[in-house]
């Protein structure tokens, strides 16, 4: 025979109840969203696209000089004072440009020692063709040696560290200012320093293009690396969510039934509890996805309700789509969460799931004909936020409620299938 407990002890029993699912319910509030940046991968990508750009831009700039090159050996300039050194130049020239270009083209990459090899490449062109060249030549745009020199300091300035580029710069210059002094004399130097300023302009403008990409490249590997950490923070945000959503779907809902229940369903209250326990032990040793076609879920959920004493109808119209089993699986959850709240708050007796193919999947609407509420009056809690519309977004669906004073309730819930 049950015994009946002093009216102060069920009340302090009762307050314990209520207190532990209410602190339940707050640690289970979703906490707010980190937005993570999006776009990251592919900033990056389109970066390492216009540095790959850059150097081939460098590489394509010296098909001038090479066509003077080329000129220059064809038609050949009887003025030359050695021809066969100008020619060998102009071959030197040509075979390293082509073994430079086969090496960078492809990966878009040229490394220090390659640099560093074009420009000495260069200083020797310089100093070979110049010394081959006429003297009223020498300061002109047809010293092809200059405009190859040009080409080489625009390589320099997107591929090196800045000093070791103007070191080399430096040579470069060194070597044409050399030959035109020792070719044409001092007093063609301010002649030649036209020349010399615009190959140096030339390595400015690419340091100052190569350093903006750079720069470019560091925010947003930057941003890539805060909106990993983002992801990461949302994924375990993501992760006690579902297990909050779990508690709130299982043990909220035992510790809110033994708040208001008498000692006369103390039998079905046992069962809800058991089951409830058989849920979330599932769910910690191999949460798998639900099983079965969509009647059969939804029949085993209404079948839970309807043996605690809230009857549940379902009337599904075959055939269905199949949503998946993870679908399959949020979808129960999402209208277990439905008839829970029915069960608790509408004060109807019974309620009603249907089920209809619809707009490109499945819709299944959640009755009952009870109080009913003003739609917006209510502030929606965790039950309809993370276990009734987030569950339904996680799987491409949506939620809807309807409702109004003495009119009943409906929850519209679709999934694409």
């Amino acid at each position: 025979m049950l015994r009946q407990a002093p009216p102060r002890a069920t009340v302090g029993r009762v307050s314990g109840w209520a207190d532990v699912a209410d602190r339940v319910r707050r640690a289970a509030q979703p906490p707010s969203r980190v937005p993570a940046a999006g776009g990251s991968r592919a900033g990056l990508i389109a970066i390492t696209h216009m540095q790959r750009a850059l150097v081939r831009l460098a590489l394509l700039m010296r098909v001038v000089p090479l066509l003077q090159v080329i000129a220059t050996m064809t038609l050949g300039f009887s003025a030359d004072r050695r021809p066969w050194l100008n020619v060998a130049a102009g071959c030197l020239a040509l075979s390293w440009s082509s073994v430079f270009a086969l090496k960078v083209w492809a990966t878009g990459r040229c490394s220090v020692r390659m640099c560093l090899a074009d420009a000495a490449v260069a200083a020797v062109a310089l100093l070979a063709a110049g010394a081959a060249m006429p003297t009223d030549l020498l300061t002109t745009s047809f010293y092809w040696a200059g405009t190859y020199a040009a080409a080489t300091a625009v390589m320099l300035g997107i591929n090196l560290p800045v000093p070791v580029g103007a070191c080399a710069l430096t040579v470069l210059i060194a070597c044409y200012g050399l030959v035109v002094d020792l070719g044409a004399g001092a007093g063609a130097l301010p002649a030649a320093a036209g020349n010399a300023a615009g190959c140096a302009a030339y390595f400015g403008c690419s340091v100052a293009a190569a350093s903006y990409v750079r720069r470019l490249t560091v925010v947003v590997t930057q941003a890539e690396d805060d909106a990993s950490r983002r992801e990461a923070r949302l994924g375990v945000r993501q992760a006690r969510l579902d297990e909050f959503g779990r508690l709130h779907d299982e043990a909220v809902q035992v510790l809110e039934r033994v708040v208001a229940a008498g000692e006369v369903d103390a039998a079905r209250l046992r069962l809800y509890a058991a089951s409830a326990a058989s849920h979330l032990r599932a769910a910690i040793q191999e949460p798998t996805p639900a099983r079965g076609s969509v009647p059969e879920v939804l029949d085993n959920v209404a079948a839970g309700f309807t043996s605690l004493g809230f009857p549940v109808d379902v009337d599904c119209a075959t055939p269905l789509p199949d949503p998946g089993g993870p679908a399959l699986a949020k979808l129960a959850a999402a209208v277990t969460e439905s008839l829970n709240n029915a069960c608790k708050h509408s004060g109807a007796g019974r309620a009603t799931v249907r089920a209809v193919r619809a707009a490109g999947g499945i819709e299944v609407c959640v009755e009952d004909h009870g109080s009913g509420f003003v739609i917006g009056s209510v502030r929606h809690g965790f039950g309809i936020t993370n276990c009734i519309c987030r569950r339904l977004a996680e799987a491409g669906g949506r939620a809807e409620f309807q409702s109004a004073p003495g009119a009943g309730t409906v929850v519209r819930m679709w999934l694409p299938c």
